[in-house]
């Protein structure tokens, strides 16, 4: 991935993209499309004190051979997380933004995620999520997820690890398949199996060759 912090970022490009990829979502990005639209100061697009709402970014980190996904359970509304959160600045771009956190967030290091652009074009994500956040003042955030690999060996005491993890809020490893119960993520369920198919991995080749 190719820094574009020095650039500005045309988000609305961005989505325009994403509803290519994705036509079926137009109707449900409305929301983000109204803000991006009404908002055009870059600061004000990523001020967490902006509670008309404000962009976010996170990582979607996977492991493909065991087919699992990290994410973190959140004692305060019971739902699991993946790792990201707030900008710091208009200048960092979103992929930076889910780096760094999934970076603070976990005990992994840096060489042992890797991006893994889903489209042409590195800043359009897998998926874009617009939800509710009722702590402060209630205001929305529009997520944009993107998707990470990390590939780890076989652990026989995984099972016990991630029951100690989960008791102390810490990020644990969950399976695609229990992903796929959960009616919150059933859409990213499906976006991540088609990423992570043979085509999806002949995709990313050709992408590859465009870099």
């Amino acid at each position: 991935f190719r820094s574009t912090s020095v650039l500005m970022i045309d988000y609305l490009h961005v989505l325009d993209q994403y509803v290519k990829l994705f036509p079926d979502e137009k109707d449900t990005l409305q929301p983000v499309r109204g803000f991006l639209e009404s908002t055009r100061d870059p600061a004000d697009r990523v001020d967490r004190k902006n509670f008309r709402g404000h962009l976010t970014a996170s990582c979607l980190l996977v492991d493909p051979i065991n087919e699992q996904i990290l994410l973190f359970h959140n004692p305060r509304y019971n739902v699991l997380l993946q790792p990201g959160g707030h900008f710091e600045s208009s200048s960092e771009t979103p992929i930076e933004v889910a780096t760094r956190k999934v970076l603070a967030e976990t005990s992994y290091s840096k060489s042992a995620v890797k991006y893994l652009a889903y489209d042409y074009d590195p800043l359009v994500p897998l998926d874009v999520d617009t939800h509710p956040i009722n702590h402060e003042r209630r205001h929305v955030h529009h997520d944009l997820r993107y998707v990470f690999l990390h590939t780890r060996g076989s652990d026989t005491n995984r099972a016990s690890d991630e029951a100690e993890a989960l008791a102390e809020h810490k990020y644990v490893w969950y399976d695609f398949a229990e992903l796929s119960r959960l009616t919150t993520f059933a859409r990213l369920f499906r976006k991540l199996n088609q990423f992570l198919s043979r085509d999806g991995a002949r995709r990313r080749f050709y992408l590859g060759l465009t870099q």
